[in-house]
């Protein structure tokens, strides 16, 4: 089945409809789950994760709400996003480590996977400056 722009039906939501593929917490196909990201991109996404909550200097019931469902969704529960989030502290101690991690990142699905998930986090509770200015940094480092 197609939509009317002759794009496989599994590319579009009609009618409030969630069709295989589309993924209505992140509002476009599906990001990758964790386990498809590699270990430095799974380090890089804590990283970028634990930057985007510190931005706005309050981590929101919201914020955690949504790191919860995207953990649900993505990682296989909430507890492992957690772990995962936990361990790239260990691995990534500072933003200079995460930025450098996050900058290395090469696979396109992988770098919309990530950005696709700290929009969805930026978004609870609205964009802050300094999360508008956290996600145009990495589109800037991912052009190059």
């Amino acid at each position: 089945m197609c939509s009317p722009t002759g794009r496989p039906a599994r590319d579009v939501v009609i009618h409030e409809i969630v069709t295989p593929g589309f993924d209505v917490a992140f509002g476009m196909l599906a990001p990758m789950r964790i386990d498809e990201l590699t270990l430095d991109e799974r380090m890089a996404l804590g990283g970028l994760i634990r930057l985007m909550v510190r931005r706005d200097g309050d981590f929101s019931e919201e914020e955690e709400a949504r790191i919860d469902a995207i953990g649900e969704l993505r990682a296989g529960g909430r507890s492992a996003m957690w772990k995962l989030i936990s361990a790239s502290a260990q691995a990534l101690p500072d933003e200079t480590s995460i930025r450098a991690a996050a900058s290395q990142i090469a696979r396109q699905d992988a770098r919309a996977t990530l950005l696709a998930m700290l929009t969805s986090i930026a978004e609870e509770g609205g964009v802050t400056q300094a999360e508008h200015g956290l996600l145009e940094w990495l589109r800037q480092a991912w052009s190059r």
